[in-house]
């Protein structure tokens, strides 16, 4: 009788070329499933982001519904006396003192850092209040967070594809004291970033939920400067009856709940690279203020433009000084990008509330006197 090997003994190895083959179609596969995984992964962060979204447009109706259909804003005000957050008392409650403040965006900006001093988790109770500091455009959010009772920074202001605020939160999160870790990010590393940029937000109102359809013929405006960070506020002349006041807006203003924008991201993520929502192949999400989300190619949408006196219009036109530094993309193809003449769109809406961002042209049609 043949006698068998001991066990493993005389087994045929695998030759080279077998191995080879092996390898080629393992590496054939991988090739074939990767792309299917990149695409399934960058679904997933869409579909998180159109959450984040969702969730938002909902909570500012959710705050309506209780401030009788105000939206969302900053809601102090000047020369009247409210409670600033100042510090922590042993017993681990907060120490607050009366302020009044010198005028309505001075008690805005005292809000803002009384939110942040509360809500932030580690908590930042001695972040310093801001100077020259217009804080509706970036930091509406924050009254939405305090609505919600929700801690600083929450994931759902933070879009998926946004690495340079996530990087930011997640110092925030991993230091254990926010305040050495936003100072140490004002350096000149930083080019001056405002130290409340990490409580910021991938997504901002536009400045239609808090400013009048109009400017004011007292020169009561809002404005942009060309580098996406800065803005232009005169409050105009109260002694006139015409004051132009950054208040929340009722949401039964709105004439077109479907075609006018909410929120939206400044920079376009959902390409291949990162573009500023003013370029005109950017592809943005936006919510509308009937609470549905979309993404849109910026050249999709009307060109915008400021509502000046007797709806008067004047295009919203300015250049794109990227702030590299505070995370804004540099402009595609363009050294120097400061020549260009781009439209504002969606972020300043002609005729405000009662506008259309997409899906129609703006209605043109003056107002009753």
């Amino acid at each position: 009788m043949r006698q068998m090997p001991p066990n493993g003994w005389g087994r045929r190895a695998f030759t080279l070329i077998e191995l080879l083959v092996v390898i080629a179609i393992i590496a054939l596969l991988v090739a074939i499933l990767l792309p299917s995984l990149a695409g399934a992964r960058k679904t997933a962060r869409q579909g998180i982001n159109a959450s984040n979204f969702k969730t938002l447009a909902t909570a500012n109706s959710s705050y309506a519904a209780d401030f009788k259909e105000l939206q969302a804003t900053f809601s102090w005000r000047g020369q009247r006396f409210h409670r600033l957050t100042v510090g922590m008392n042993n017993d681990g409650s907060f120490r607050t003192e009366l302020r009044n403040f010198s005028s309505d965006l001075t008690a805005a900006g005292g809000q803002a850092i009384d939110i942040i001093r509360r809500r932030a988790e580690p908590e930042c109770v001695g972040i310093p209040e801001q100077s020259n500091w217009i804080p509706q455009p970036t930091y509406t959010h924050l009254v939405l967070m305090d609505f919600l009772a929700a801690r600083l920074p929450d994931p759902v202001l933070i879009a998926p594809e946004d690495k340079f605020r996530q990087r930011l939160a997640d110092g925030v999160r991993a230091s254990g004291n926010a305040l050495a870790f936003v100072q140490s990010l004002s350096g000149a590393a930083y080019n001056g970033m405002r130290i409340t940029w990490p409580y910021s937000s991938s997504y901002q109102f536009v400045p239609a939920s808090y400013t009048p359809d109009k400017e004011s013929g007292d020169g009561g405006r809002l404005r942009q400067y060309e580098n996406q960070i800065t803005y232009e506020y005169n409050p105009g002349n109260a002694a006139t009856g015409s004051r132009y006041r950054l208040a929340g807006r009722n949401l039964s203003e709105v004439a077109f709940p479907a075609q006018k924008v909410l929120l939206m991201e400044d920079v376009g993520r959902l390409g291949k690279i990162e573009l500023p929502y003013l370029y005109d192949g950017a592809v943005c999400t936006v919510a509308s203020f009937d609470g549905s989300v979309r993404t849109l190619r910026t050249d999709q949408t009307n060109p915008g433009g400021y509502c000046a006196l007797n709806f008067r219009r004047t295009p919203a036109v300015y250049a794109y000084r990227p702030e590299v530094a505070w995370g804004y993309p540099r402009w595609p193809n363009a050294e120097d990008p400061l020549e260009l003449s781009l439209f504002g769109r969606y972020r300043w809406t002609y005729r405000g509330l009662r506008g259309i961002d997409f899906g129609g042209a703006e209605p043109l049609v003056r107002d009753p006197p």
